[in-house]
């Protein structure tokens, strides 16, 4: 995993780096390799999101399956940068706190001042991921308005004028005090960094600010059962207790369903599977790139609060099934009188 990395810092230090990140189960230590064909970006929220490379990356992959893959983002937990030119470039914003939003920062700053950030494909490491995240964020703190400043530090120093994008997508973030940013913006004066708008033009231009998508989470609730629950181990969906109130985003219950008709939590869509009414949280995969899995896409019809949940291409409706020790959540024939087919959303 380590060769390909120094290789490419070698050539050129002002490559950054980044493996490709698999998966080891934290119930079972099962190592799970994930899907290579992908990059790092954001949505106008500023989150970082995996999305597919589009059809002429695809094509220079299939030509030559080693060469290095360009990412307008990085997951930012593991990266490879030469010691001195990482601490040249501006290393870590020191007034962002504990965790959220510097990977997308130092995305931005790679790109605008002069350098350039990639994947490579030959370098694999696994990661595990928890469930639950072992800190706090210290007194009268939370995970959003934590994360929310470090985010707003992002949008004010590198968005220039199209930080209204960030604001439109988290109108809230007006109300969370992000410090002093003078010593961020003199670093990018004193590299002559390149605009925004150069980057979306140059480096991510499937960044779509002007489409906002309110990315308001809730719980997604069935009468007198419980709540819909992302079940990390085995990527499915089971119904369990619901939380109250919500623990955050990060939370197994926290979902969003945006204007295109994903269901998502986190970079996770709700999925169906191929000949199966069985349903699954893979890597979204953002309309517009090529190929777009229809089977992410689901239709909502509400009266009131309340409504049914149908997968557009399956024309099924989400329902539950109880098993032995668990309630999973598949899709199944519609049904108007079916009461475990009337989804409450709960923001």
């Amino acid at each position: 995993w380590l060769e390909p990395l120094l290789v490419r810092i070698k050539k050129d230090k002002k490559h950054v780096v980044s493996p490709v990140i698999d998966i080891i189960n934290k119930d079972n230590m099962k190592y799970v390799t994930a899907n290579s064909n992908i990059k790092g970006g954001f949505g106008p929220n500023l989150h970082f999101k995996w999305e597919v490379l589009n059809y002429e990356q695809m094509q220079h992959r299939r030509d030559d399956s080693t060469s290095p893959i360009v990412t307008p983002a990085i997951a930012g937990g593991l990266f490879a940068v030469d010691k001195d030119f990482f601490e040249y470039i501006g290393s870590y914003d020191d007034e962002m706190e504990i965790w959220g939003g510097e990977n997308v920062e130092m995305s931005m700053r790679i790109w605008m001042c002069g350098a350039t950030l990639e994947i490579m494909p030959c370098s694999r490491v696994g990661h595990i991921f928890r469930s639950t995240m072992p800190y706090g964020f210290g007194p009268g703190k939370t995970y959003h308005s934590t994360v929310t400043k470090n985010l707003r530090r992002t949008a004010e120093v590198w968005m220039d004028e199209k930080k209204s994008i960030f604001y439109k997508a988290q109108p809230a973030a007006k109300n969370i005090e992000f410090g002093n940013i003078s010593s961020r913006l003199a670093l990018k004066k004193r590299l002559n960094c390149k605009s925004f708008d150069w980057f979306i033009s140059n480096i991510y231009p499937e960044f779509n600010g002007q489409k906002i998508i309110t990315e308001q989470y809730g719980q997604l609730h069935l009468d007198r059962i419980g709540c819909l629950s992302y079940e990390q181990s085995s990527r499915s969906v089971v119904m369990t207790l619901c939380e109250l109130p919500l623990k955050g985003p990060s939370s197994n219950q926290a979902w969003v369903i945006t204007d295109d008709g994903q269901i998502k939590h986190q970079s996770l869509c709700l999925t169906k599977m191929e000949n199966s009414s069985q349903l699954y949280l893979t890597q979204c995969v953002s309309k517009g790139t090529e190929p777009h899995s229809s089977n992410q896409t689901f239709k909502l019809t509400k009266d009131s609060s309340v409504g049914t949940i149908i997968h557009a291409e399956s024309n099924l409706c989400l329902d539950i099934q109880k098993m032995l020790t668990d309630i999973i959540v598949l899709l199944q024939t519609c049904d108007v009188n079916s009461r475990t087919q009337q989804w409450l959303s709960i923001v």
